[in-house]
């Protein structure tokens, strides 16, 4: 029997508990997108574009394999968590709850350079296995050496750099709730009183931007830093400076991603970031077809963007992922039940991977290819 959440029955039974535990301005900061939300719909259409060939000559005796090996790091399912800013805001234990429960599940955490957690107390305290150290390079390039050193005496087993995020996007869900970091006193004592029980788990945790305290700046100055310009230039500096696997983020055109390979990176991660900052974009699973030709074997691509269900995953796998990243769908959990609740979404995710992977007559993931689904008209 295939195990899946005794808590939710899908991933839309999660999405709503977290609405009811989040006040309304925090419901637009998790799932809303930018401007007119087009690049968001996209992600999501890109899915329903492919269909899944069933087999009902080949029929695996045991249960399938999930496995997958990315960056060096061998993974009990092709998932990485991340990488997603104030984790603090959406669930209990945030960052921390998340990273213990990909360590379960066997997947990968990516902690995000505006992370509630800093980069030595994940370290220490998540028990987790390998671990990302998402960069968002800043525009002072001594603080940047500051949080590559961190990470690399941290032990964070690879660097992942953020190039799609020069300016501030802008999210009129957001703007409509009157949603700033950090919230006015107004608007905290609004959501105060719409969710009593975030306000109280606020008061306690009180989420902060932990990897710059002690660098004597504001929340906005610590923005003013993150977002901005990063070019090849940059990359070729970064990957003089970090030892060890080494990751891009946020490359769409495939003339680029042979040109990051070229650069001795050794993973693309395919992303328009969620939609939640440039709209009318392309979807990263359009893209990933054209990726993998100029990749040529010389790097990984991990997709990202609108993932939903382990049977999305599957046509990413089977249109030649080496694995796919998502944050929103693990939010959900989180914002629901904590840690519980990004384990129940795991187990869904790992449920429905194994259901389609035994429909197709496929032993493990290597078994998927082009030649598994179809293009729909």
């Amino acid at each position: 029997m295939l195990e899946g959440s005794g808590r939710w029955a899908d991933l839309e039974s999660a999405r709503r508990a977290a609405f009811r535990a989040l006040p309304p301005p925090i419901r637009a900061y998790l799932d809303s997108g930018a401007e007119r939300e087009a690049t968001l719909a996209a992600n999501r259409a890109a899915f329903d574009r492919w269909g899944l060939f069933p087999s009902v000559a080949e029929r695996p005796d045991a249960t399938p394999s999930l496995r997958r090996r990315l960056l060096g790091i061998d993974l009990a399912l092709p998932l990485v968590f991340g990488p997603a800013g104030m984790l603090g805001l959406i669930g209990n234990g945030g960052d921390l709850a998340a990273a213990r429960a990909c360590t379960d599940a066997g997947a990968l955490f990516m902690l995000s350079t505006a992370s509630n957690h800093s980069i030595e107390s994940l370290a220490r305290r998540a028990a987790a296995g390998p671990c990302l150290f998402q960069l968002s390079l800043p525009r002072d390039r001594a603080l940047a050496l500051r949080l590559i050193d961190r990470a690399r005496d941290a032990g964070f087993a690879g660097l992942c750099v953020t190039v799609d995020n020069p300016v501030h996007g802008d999210r009129p869900a957001e703007r409509r709730h009157g949603l700033r970091m950090p919230p006015s006193p107004w608007l905290v004592a609004k959501m105060a009183v719409a969710r009593p029980r975030w306000a109280w788990r606020m008061a306690r945790q009180r989420p902060r931007l932990a990897n710059f305290a002690g660098e004597g700046l504001s929340m906005e100055q610590v923005v003013d830093q993150i977002v901005s310009p990063v070019g090849w230039d940059d990359l070729a500096w970064l990957r003089d400076r970090w030892i060890g696997p080494l990751a891009v983020k946020g490359l769409l055109r495939p003339d680029d991603i042979g040109r990051a390979a070229a650069l001795g990176y050794q993973s693309v991660f395919l992303s328009n970031q969620g939609g939640r900052h440039f709209d009318s974009g392309i979807a990263p699973l359009d893209m990933l077809p054209d990726a993998i030709a100029h990749a040529r074997g010389r790097l990984e691509i991990v997709v990202d963007g609108g993932f939903r269900s382990g049977t999305d995953i599957i046509k990413a796998i089977a249109l030649g992922a080496t694995a796919c990243s998502t944050v929103r769908p693990f939010c959900y959990g989180l914002a629901a039940a904590g840690e519980e609740g990004v384990r129940h979404v795991f187990a869904l995710f790992r449920s429905e991977m194994l259901r389609t992977l035994h429909f197709m007559g496929c032993r493990s993931l290597d078994d998927l290819g082009p030649g598994k689904l179809r293009r729909l008209p």
